[in-house]
């Protein structure tokens, strides 16, 4: 059966609700219209659609542009607060949980990418506490450790980073994480983290 939708003075006619969904999410992040006669509860169930939409693409692709296209729009979201963090994480939980090395590496490559490209202004204290305490349980599984450093280097730069936390960020890294078990690379994103927290 198909649909038809009229947004404004704009009609959509399609039999695709995931393609309905995108049609929605592109109007609601563009300042060039106006939709006043949506539902709000709508929209938000729109948005909520479409952000685990664009997760689970990233997840399922290995083509980086295509990636990019959905690290982009959950980016967009957030920052428009279309999605909050939590419902972000939320989102994420089935693939964090994953018992597959390569889902739970993709899921926090994603997760680190995202964190890397918000403003620094855009999350809070409590945010950045709850979140930190989360990748801190996750120092231990190698397979995503380079992830978790760099979405932990990325919160230590947030603005409204608690610089009284740097006891329990270094505690934490010092108990939990092992230079010796890990390449240069990773090892490198770690000394930033501590020479960041040594000069803030």
């Amino acid at each position: 059966m198909i649909d038809d939708w009229e947004i404004g003075n704009f009609a959509f006619v399609t039999n695709s609700p995931i393609r309905l969904t995108r049609l929605l999410l592109k109007f609601l992040v563009s300042s060039y219209y106006s939709i006043p006669n949506i539902n709000s509860e709508f929209i938000r169930l729109s948005v909520m659609s479409g952000h685990k939409e664009f997760i689970n693409e990233y997840i399922a692709t290995s083509d980086p542009t295509v990636q990019k296209a959905c690290n982009d729009k959950l980016i967009g979201l957030i920052q428009e607060n279309q999605l909050t963090l939590l419902g972000f994480i939320q989102a994420l939980q089935i693939y964090i949980t994953s018992t597959n090395d390569d889902i739970r590496v993709l899921t926090f490559k994603l997760l680190s990418e995202v964190l890397s490209n918000l403003q620094p202004s855009k999350l809070f204290p409590k945010d950045i506490e709850v979140l930190m305490a989360f990748l801190f349980s996750k120092l231990t599984d190698k397979p995503v450790t380079k992830y978790v450093m760099s979405s932990l280097y990325s919160l230590t730069r947030m603005k409204y980073y608690n610089v009284e936390k740097t006891d329990d960020v270094l505690e934490n890294l010092t108990k939990n994480y092992n230079p010796k078990e890990h390449p240069q690379l990773i090892r490198a994103t770690t000394l930033k983290i501590f020479n960041h927290l040594v000069v803030s």
